[in-house]
């Protein structure tokens, strides 16, 4: 009891104690003491040895029972102070025995109260009494509850991180785990994780967890991972839902790391800034760099690669897809260093003009969790000179991995991570391999030379007719020794017509399809598609139907401007036009005589493309509000059309 007094004295009362220093301190003692005194009325039989040592020292007995109205007469006070500062002082030998006691007892009082609720009880305590809390209850709680409170670390903890903590928190990694860190939290699988991308997007939306009260799916958002739970599902079918404690104890350590490391990349920045709509690519000296080394640079290659600035950019693969494209891992492989560096130049262009004075890749040293047991492999155990002298094409990956003794995952991410590319040698053949038996068919040398030099089919619509691949036809043509025509330049006919800028105007801006062009120009539609791919101009994903309001004079909104590329554009748009003042869609569409079906179908496609509900179901049916703006646009567009020339939308064949 003297050494209590002590203790108090020196801790709490003395002059020069810092005022939160000793507020803290008697509020640990204050709560653990009301803890012990209760205890004591319910289960002293099992208390300790040394908790009987301090009754016999205060006279034997039990205090009495004024501590449910404060306990401030003496001996409840000396008796509960002295409890709880044995259980406070970590370094006694009977400290944990002690805390114990009264956390089980506290437990016992509240019937078995849920850990959650029950950890809140004790974190006015303040930290040292909730990490001890913690760990009473770390192996009842959740996965994510383990995360959050960091139970399966030395040193859990109360959540304590604001929201504008959360937010620091997350600009200071993408929205995918950076591949070196991956290989360290991925275990060595039986078989290759087939959504990859979706364990890196869960892993990242899990180091928001730690130390803060934000619920998963929020996290997503913030990281720009909506498909939150089927990136979780791809971490749980990975690891067979084994989530062991030692990966909650890693991303817990990790993300404690990225609050009290400096980051040299703002990724909230990056995400905000680049998309597939603001990243530039420099075409003309991408055609320059293909043209001097003899590489090709058509529209698949030029999107492929614009999807990889933009991953070196965001540190993750763009979208939200779980899955990385499979050609990815092929390219990953087969890029030279020096297209690499041409990548890392327009990376910088992009940084530079948005005035951002960042490196264009890092990662956390791996020294930030030295001495921390990680379920993964070592990225500085893996011989990386052996692992590039394997990287041959044609050599399978699973026997590169079997070689190497590490998974596929694992070589795909330390190729990701340090940015190696195997050779580029061809796969060597015998002279005795090769095609010995003549085509036929179509494929004959005589057929070939009606189509490809008489006729001037290029090799698509040679392959269209055949019915093979474009490799198939260039192949047979190189059997039949038959020249091929140059693919570079502009073809006379086109070069008197067009520029590449009145080209990009027409096709990638104003939406007009390949055969609208061609008609116009007076070519064949394949002419131009040829030509687009000549000047690198990319293939619209959106689809293949003509813009209908290319020929006007008028800048569409974004809303019409996705709706202008899809199929029937003009007639949905009267058709919904048509709909206000109707009683039901039914009796609109017997108006128009057409199905009800149709109109639903049509209404239903034209606000999935929107993003919003245009008409209300009101009685008679009326114009949504988010829907009004879109009307007047839509109504002042037929106007102009109904006024002057009515162009016909086009498909490609």
């Amino acid at each position: 009891m003297m050494k209590t007094q002590e203790e108090i004295n020196s801790e709490i009362l003395r002059a020069g104690v810092h005022r939160e220093v000793a507020a803290q301190r008697g509020r640990e003692l204050a709560m653990l003491a009301h803890s012990a005194l209760l205890s004591l009325r319910s289960s002293l039989d099992s208390a300790p040895a040394v908790v009987h040592a301090v009754l016999a020292e205060c006279g034997g007995g039990l205090p009495e029972a004024q501590y449910h109205h404060g306990g401030s007469d003496s001996h409840n006070a000396a008796v509960g102070t002295a409890i709880a500062s044995i259980a406070l002082h970590r370094e006694r030998d009977d400290s944990d025995a002690v805390l114990s006691w009264l956390m089980r007892t506290d437990r016992l009082r509240r019937h078995g109260a849920h850990p959650t609720p029950w950890l809140a009880n004790w974190a006015p305590a303040g930290p040292e009494v909730t990490s001890r809390a913690l760990a009473v209850v770390a192996d009842e709680l959740t996965w994510i509850a383990r995360l959050r409170y960091g139970a399966a670390t030395a040193a859990p903890a109360w959540p304590t991180l604001t929201d504008e903590d959360v937010q620091r928190r997350a600009s200071r990694f993408p929205a995918m785990l950076w591949p070196a860190w991956t290989m360290r939290m991925l275990p060595r699988l039986p078989k290759p994780v087939i959504r990859l991308a979706g364990l890196r997007r869960a892993c990242a939306t899990l180091l928001l967890v730690p130390g803060t009260f934000w619920e998963y799916h929020q996290a997503a958002e913030l990281l720009g991972n909506p498909r939150a739970y089927a990136n979780r599902e791809a971490l749980d079918t990975s690891l067979d839902k084994q989530r062991p404690n030692e990966l909650a104890a890693f991303l817990v350590l990790l993300a404690r790391a990225l609050d009290t490391h400096p980051a040299l990349i703002d990724y909230h920045r990056r995400r905000a800034t680049f998309s597939e709509d603001s990243v530039r690519l420099d075409l003309d000296a991408l055609q320059e760099y293909c043209r001097s080394r003899g590489l090709r640079s058509g529209p698949v290659h030029t999107k492929r690669l614009r999807w990889r600035l933009l991953r070196i950019l965001l540190g993750a693969d763009p979208g939200t897809s779980s899955r990385t494209p499979a050609w990815n891992a092929d390219l990953s492989q087969q890029f030279s260093g020096e297209f690499r560096d041409f990548l890392f130049q327009q990376a910088t262009a992009n940084l530079k003009t948005h005035d951002i004075d960042e490196p264009v890749l890092w990662q956390p040293p791996l020294t930030w969790l030295d001495n921390v047991a990680s379920p993964g492999v070592d990225p500085d155990a893996i011989d990386t000179a052996k692992l590039t002298a394997l990287l041959v094409p044609g050599h399978p990956l699973a026997q590169t991995a079997d070689t190497m003794g590490i998974s596929e995952d694992h070589i795909q991410l330390h190729i990701e991570s340090i940015g190696i590319s195997g050779s580029l040698r061809p796969v060597s053949r015998s002279p005795a391999q090769g095609r010995n038996i003549p085509r036929q068919g179509l494929l004959s040398s005589e057929e070939l030379r009606r189509l490809y030099l008489e006729q001037g089919l290029s090799y698509r619509k040679v392959a269209q007719i055949v019915g093979c691949s474009e490799t198939t036809v260039r192949r047979a043509l190189a059997e039949a020794k038959i020249s091929t025509r140059s693919t570079r330049g502009i073809p006379p006919l086109l070069s008197t017509r067009i520029s590449r800028e009145w080209l990009e105007m027409e096709y990638s801006l104003k939406g007009r399809s390949v055969p609208d062009i061609a008609k116009e120009v007076g070519v064949h539609k394949d002419s131009v598609s040829d030509q687009l791919q000549r000047w690198g101009i990319p293939r619209r994903p959106e689809g293949p139907y003509s813009n209908p309001f290319a020929s006007l004079d008028f800048t569409l909104s974004p809303a019409m401007h996705r709706l202008s590329r899809t199929r029937n554009c003009l007639t949905r748009l009267r058709n919904l036009l048509h709909i206000p003042g109707h009683p039901s869609i039914a009796a609109a569409a017997k108006s128009l005589d057409i199905p009800p079906t149709t109109l639903r179908r049509q209404l239903r496609g034209i606000e999935a493309v929107l993003g919003a509900t245009v008409i209300a179901h009101t009685n008679p049916l009326s114009i949504g509000p988010s829907g009004a703006t879109f009307f007047g646009e839509a109504r002042r567009l037929i106007a102009l059309l109904d006024n002057g020339a009515k162009p016909t939308p086009a498909r490609l064949g």
